[in-house]
């Protein structure tokens, strides 16, 4: 679990030459799917294997290992693997080839987004701001779904504005800022 796609390729190109053929990486970020499948096509040249598999659920899940793993890439890949992952998640789904495990969590994640700006919106009374998500990271997240729709010619408008609010959201409540804390600055 890294960080974002640049950090992803990064870590793993340089782990590369030492990786033995048919080694299967899990990749269990919140990453751009786009750049997960040519990674994934990076490694198919030595025979390198690579399954996306984010999660969801946030610290109190992983703690207790009843995360919900959403993994894209060859299904039997996820059947040989599904004990590893079956150490922290309950809920293992198959969503799709490489690439579509990270294409569901950003989705996710626009849409969690979207529901916290209307809420925050409609509550005029404080609350506690510890879910354990960060606002950085779910500003990445959206800003991924956002660039799939229009990757996908399939653009976004509330996407869009969902992205512009929760960079700059993020821009201004900082990087330790919880993602719950979008109540402050749409406030």
């Amino acid at each position: 679990m890294l960080p974002n796609s640049d950090i992803i390729g990064e870590v793993v190109l340089g782990l590369l030459p030492h990786l033995a053929t048919g080694t299967t990486l899990i990749d269990m970020s919140s990453a751009d799917p786009n750049r997960t499948r040519a990674l994934a096509l990076k490694l198919e040249d030595k025979q390198v294997d690579l399954i996306d598999a984010p999660v969801s659920g946030g610290v109190k899940k992983a703690v207790a290992g009843t995360l919900a793993i959403m993994a894209g890439g060859d299904p039997e890949l996820l059947q040989r693997t599904r004990p590893l992952l079956e150490a922290m998640g309950v809920h293992i789904t198959h969503v799709g080839p490489v690439g579509a495990g990270h294409a569901l969590k950003t989705l996710n994640n626009y849409v969690s987004a979207a529901a916290l700006i209307a809420a925050a919106e409609a509550i005029h009374a404080g609350g506690a701001f510890n879910s354990g998500f960060s606002l950085a990271l779910q500003a990445k997240d959206v800003g991924i779904a956002a660039a799939l729709g229009r990757a996908m010619g399939k653009p976004m408008r509330l996407g869009t504005h969902v992205d512009a609010i929760t960079q700059a959201a993020a821009d201004v409540l900082g990087s330790a800022a919880d993602h719950t804390e979008l109540y402050r600055y749409v406030d």
